[in-house]
């Protein structure tokens, strides 16, 4: 009977001490489940120059065919807008030091004004007005326009009559007003993107007839919009009066390369005039005779 009351005695103890060494868990807080964060999209990095088709290449030589825009105020990104801006208002023409608008530039790293303001004064800066509307008859300066600040080319006749309404009835600065106050710029570009040629993007609302104009006023590579060849006729007036589909070049074999159609024949190679007299030193010494020297000297001599 005491071994019985001993041992149920120590079971006792075994299943305290147990239960001392084990405490229960406090019960855990139902916490709800952070929410996940989900990485932004990175932008598609560039292809390399090396793994570019020909049509690519020969695209990027025109344009970047992608929007620039003032997003941060660093040095680098101020820099780029500016360079983009003078390249496409330009139509990829030169600018010099001295004709760059050092005061408009200097308020948009500021702060002061914002791309579409900066569009605006280099449009009406005096600059483009001397490479554009002075040079060009009107329906070439309103195509150009159309590319330089839509970037596109007109889709049809009526849109040229309204700006050639624009420039007889309220002048130049009304006519770069009504694209950089249209809507069509506001939903493409709006306050800080520069614009960009996007005629190889086919548009809403554009036909396949517009979508070949673009092509006609792309140019070539390494060209620019202020030597446009026979600008006595504008590119587009005859195609958008028969509303007929312009027509897209082929695309050269090497894209950097200047045109051969517009290079001159090349000259025959002439002898110096030093070898030509040696030769008719040494010709007089071993025949004596002027005729053979002539004669032999006319087979490798084209005057």
């Amino acid at each position: 009977m005491f071994s019985q009351f001993k041992s149920l005695f120590n079971n006792n103890q075994d299943s305290n001490v147990a239960v001392a060494e084990k405490p229960a868990a406090p019960p855990v807080a139902q916490t709800a489940a952070p929410p996940l964060k989900t990485k932004a999209a990175e932008p598609p990095k560039p292809p390399k120059t090396s793994d570019k088709s020909l049509t690519e290449k020969y695209r990027d030589g025109l344009t970047t065919g992608t929007p620039i825009w003032s997003n941060a105020d660093s040095v680098e990104d101020k820099d780029l807008v500016i360079r983009a801006a003078y390249k496409q208002i330009f139509g990829n023409a030169h600018v010099m030091d001295s004709e760059r608008l050092v005061k408009a530039e200097s308020q948009l790293r500021f702060g002061e004004i914002s791309v579409r303001d900066f569009i605006r004064e280099l449009a009406v800066g005096g600059r483009y007005q001397a490479l554009f509307w002075e040079k060009y008859p009107t329906s070439t300066f309103i195509e150009l326009n159309f590319k330089h600040f839509l970037g596109r080319a007109p889709q049809n006749q009526e849109e040229v009559r309204q700006h050639t309404k624009i420039l007889r009835e309220d002048g130049f600065e009304a006519e770069i007003d009504s694209y950089l106050n249209s809507d069509e710029y506001y939903v493409n570009f709006g306050e800080h993107i520069v614009p960009y040629f996007r005629g190889y993007s086919s548009q809403v609302g554009q036909d396949v007839v517009a979508f070949t104009h673009a092509f006609t006023l792309a140019n070539m590579a390494c060209s620019s919009d202020k030597s446009v060849l026979n600008s006595d006729t504008p590119r587009l007036q005859l195609n958008l009066i028969n509303k007929q589909a312009s027509e897209i070049p082929a695309v050269r074999p090497i894209p950097d390369s200047y045109p051969s159609d517009f290079l001159p024949p090349a000259r025959p190679p002439r002898l110096p005039s030093e070898l030509i007299v040696m030769a008719r030193k040494i010709l007089q010494e071993r025949t004596g005779s002027e005729e053979i020297y002539s004669e032999t000297l006319s087979l490798y001599v084209k005057s």
